[in-house]
């Protein structure tokens, strides 16, 4: 059994040592009005699943205080979708370390082993799933260890241990949770709308860069894949959201492929204009339909870009197909009309997002 000792004494100073990091990540988040407002509900939150658990006699009423503050998050989306994964993940995790330790408490080597592959197993899943999803499996991994090193000295006790460890984080979450959603709740909706408008304005400021010949791919392009990921992420907490007039996650997954289509795009049309200009140059006439495109860009892109669709078909049907330049017009014209369908229909289904009184176009 002293084998066990020093585990047992390790896993205890994490907990601790996660509970103090929870509450100087939020002192350090009370730099603002927005962040002192915040410190005061998680507070209020640990104080509340503190008081609980120890009024009905929990021997570890500090799991509990612990587990508000990490899953406390500045959206009350964000905050119920982390208590929904955190107490999945515990139970999984629970059911594991009841499952492996007391048939290997008397093997300590041969339990470390498997503890050690569960543990490995639980993290490998977590690394797949790139969403605030990977938390459940993160959570059942070292929920198992939190329990099980513990439990060796005394394996008759694992199941109470999983079931007390269970009660805790529950009680947590559900403070937690229940404070967010009815003090001072903070939707999505807000945040999300100001996020799109962002992103709207780094697409077009990257279309406008390729359009004008201005050498700045790699920042747009990182700035644009940073924009498509965040969106997802935001996304996922949508369906925990409170507030009623929360988008439809399948409008945002559309908006994010329109995004992701938009990047190959744009590399394409500046490909098309490096070759032209290392062919000899744009000629007058595409550097005109290039102005058209970019007028339309910088403009309401809602408007039905007839009189550039109309010149750019007019350039198709007057360029010759015989000839590696001619080609590279003719693809550069398809392109910049793909392009136009596109930017038209994102900020269709942006405006729709924003506000679910606009009718999507047919």
């Amino acid at each position: 059994r002293a084998y066990w000792r020093p585990m047992v004494l390790l896993f205890d100073s994490l907990c601790a040592d996660a509970l103090l990091f929870s509450a100087l990540l939020s002192w350090r988040l009370a730099a603002d009005r927005r962040g002192r407002a915040g410190l005061h509900l998680r507070f209020a939150a640990a104080m509340l699943a503190l008081f609980v658990s120890m009024s009905i006699g929990l021997e570890r009423p500090f799991w509990a205080m612990a587990t508000v503050y990490i899953v406390s998050q500045p959206l009350t989306g964000t905050v119920r979708s982390k208590a929904a994964y955190r107490y999945g993940g515990t139970l999984i995790g629970a059911a594991g370390a009841v499952l492996i330790v007391p048939p290997l408490a008397n093997a300590p080597v041969l339990c470390s082993i498997v503890m050690a592959l569960w543990v490995c197993g639980c993290q490998f899943l977590s690394l797949l799933d790139r969403t605030p999803r990977s938390y459940l499996f993160m959570l059942a991994g070292y929920t198992a260890a939190i329990i099980g090193f513990p439990a060796v000295a005394h394996p008759d006790q694992v199941f109470n241990i999983a079931v007390l460890r269970a009660e805790e984080i529950g009680l947590g979450v559900l403070c937690a949770a229940l404070v967010h959603s009815v003090v001072l709740p903070r939707g999505v909706t807000g945040v999300l709308n100001a996020r799109l408008a962002q992103i709207e304005q780094d697409a077009r400021q990257w279309v406008l860069d390729a359009l004008s010949g201005r050498d700045a791919g790699a920042r747009d392009r990182n700035l644009m894949a940073h924009d498509i990921t965040e969106l997802h992420l935001l996304s996922t907490h949508v369906p925990y959201d409170t507030d009623a007039a929360a988008p439809v996650r399948a409008g945002l997954a559309a908006l994010q492929d329109r995004l992701m289509l938009l990047a190959p795009l744009i590399s394409a049309i500046e490909d098309r204009l490096a070759a032209l200009k290392a062919a000899g140059g744009l000629t007058p006439a595409v550097q005109a339909r290039l102005d058209a495109v970019r007028l339309w860009v910088e403009g309401d892109r809602m408007i039905e870009p007839a009189a550039a669709r109309a010149s750019l078909d007019a350039l198709a049907a007057a360029t010759p197909d015989d000839g590696w330049r001619p080609l590279l017009t003719l693809n550069l014209i398809a392109r910049l009309k793909e392009l136009m369908a596109l930017l038209r229909a994102g900020r269709d289904l942006s405006l729709h997002l924003s506000d679910a009184k606009h009718v999507l176009l047919p």
